[in-house]
């Protein structure tokens, strides 16, 4: 009966840990989509200023 209640409470303690794991991954996640988002905002924003910079004429 003891060794029952040991895997029960091993198993409870799995899902505790499972939980908390699944938890922070969604937190990294959230992070990872935050910075694709400004990475794509600024390579948009370099584009803008490259071809801009391209129209102006140039002399010397």
């Amino acid at each position: 009966m003891k060794q029952n209640l040991d895997i029960q409470e091993v198993i409870l303690d799995l899902k505790a840990i499972s939980n908390y794991l699944q938890a922070k991954l969604n937190k990294i996640n959230a992070v990872i989509q935050s910075l694709d988002s400004l990475i794509e905002d600024n390579e948009d924003f370099i584009s803008h200023l490259i071809s801009n910079d391209s129209t102006k004429k140039r002399t010397i």
